[in-house]
């Protein structure tokens, strides 16, 4: 499938989704792949887009690509710790990324101003 029918697959995906969220996720695979792959210089993405009923990583681990955009839509958001991070029981509240607010997570975000 190319970019225009990949794209044309995750808007149908979302139609049956609240208004206010189908609308908000419609923006943002408009908006926010395109600013990642400036952010990252990358040629490709890969775009996912789950639905989930319980927690998808359930225990802290090292993601094993360069950079990840995140946005959680519904729920209680996401967590996550840096590399340096040495207690995830007690997380700064920067380990939080709340529900309809988006963060890069990698070697990308320490270049960033």
């Amino acid at each position: 499938v190319g970019r225009e029918g990949a794209f044309a697959e995750l808007l149908s995906a979302v139609a049956r989704a609240p208004t206010a969220v189908r609308e908000r996720i419609q923006d943002d695979l408009e908006t926010l792949p395109r600013a990642f792959a400036q952010l990252t210089e990358a040629s490709k993405l890969r775009i996912q887009l789950c639905l989930t009923r319980s927690q998808k990583c359930p225990r802290f681990h090292v993601d094993k690509v360069p950079a990840r955009l995140l946005v959680t839509y519904t729920g209680p958001g996401t967590e996550f710790v840096g590399s340096g991070w040495t207690n995830p029981l007690i997380l700064p509240l920067e380990s939080i990324v709340n529900t309809w607010s988006w963060r890069i997570l990698g070697a990308i975000r320490d270049n960033i101003a």
